[in-house]
């Protein structure tokens, strides 16, 4: 941009130049009669002939600017709006991971009933997947071998996660922007997937293989899933 305003300036002060010298030299007598401009309505013909070339150059060159300006500003604020909606869906996965709970009663030795730290957000998810893999070890926790996984409300919230985190790579892959930033995107996402559910969803496909349920709708959700990342 200041290459740009240089530019103009040095093309202005040029035109000033020789608009400045024009208005001194052309009433001066001249060697040939038909260059003679010392009359005034010839002169003003001359003045008007020469600087007009030049003003519309400038104002050319001023409108090019302008439209690079204005065309630049659209580019970047088209690239704010896809990073702001991949931000967006990033922090409503991750608000849906805070927000899952293991669906189940804890008592402490009086048998009083609490929420344990653990069965809340992405900690909640590892301790229901580990779960998973010994549910005769973890009291109302999970019993696969007389439920149906597919009717747990962990896998409900389980597969939600799943999705907007599959919708958010279909939105990284879809958006207009350039090969870097979408590798950047990815590298966010796929970072992300191993800190909070790498563990979890390994532990799940372990447990489905484990009881053999892999039949089951959600759990051959899941394994399509992890298998993937």
């Amino acid at each position: 941009m200041k290459r740009n305003l240089l530019r103009i300036l040095f093309i202005s002060a040029i035109s000033g130049l020789v608009i400045i010298l024009g208005v001194y030299i052309f009433p001066k007598p001249a060697f040939i009669s038909g260059f003679e401009l010392t009359e005034k309505d010839k002169l003003g013909t001359a003045i008007g002939g020469l600087t007009a070339p030049v003003i519309g150059l400038i104002s050319t060159i001023l409108l090019y600017l302008a439209l690079s300006k204005q065309t630049e500003s659209n580019n970047e604020q088209r690239l704010k709006n896809e990073s702001d909606i991949i931000f967006l869906l990033l922090n409503q996965l991750d608000s849906e991971i805070n927000n899952f709970r293991v669906h189940a009663v804890r008592q402490d030795t009086e048998r009083n009933v609490f929420e344990h730290p653990d069965d809340r957000g992405h900690i909640g998810i590892y301790t229901f997947c580990k779960s998973c893999l010994a549910p005769e070890e973890c009291g109302d926790l999970l019993r696969l071998k007389k439920k149906s996984f597919d009717m747990l409300y962990e896998s409900s919230a389980i597969i939600l996660i799943i999705e907007s985190y599959l919708l958010i790579e279909k939105r990284i892959n879809s958006a207009s922007l350039n090969a870097d930033m979408k590798e950047l995107f990815r590298l966010k996402i796929k970072s992300y997937y191993d800190l909070k559910l790498k563990h979890s969803m390994t532990a799940l496909v372990k447990a489905f293989n484990k009881y053999n349920i892999t039949h089951e709708l959600m759990p051959k959700k899941i394994i399509e899933f992890a298998s993937n990342r």
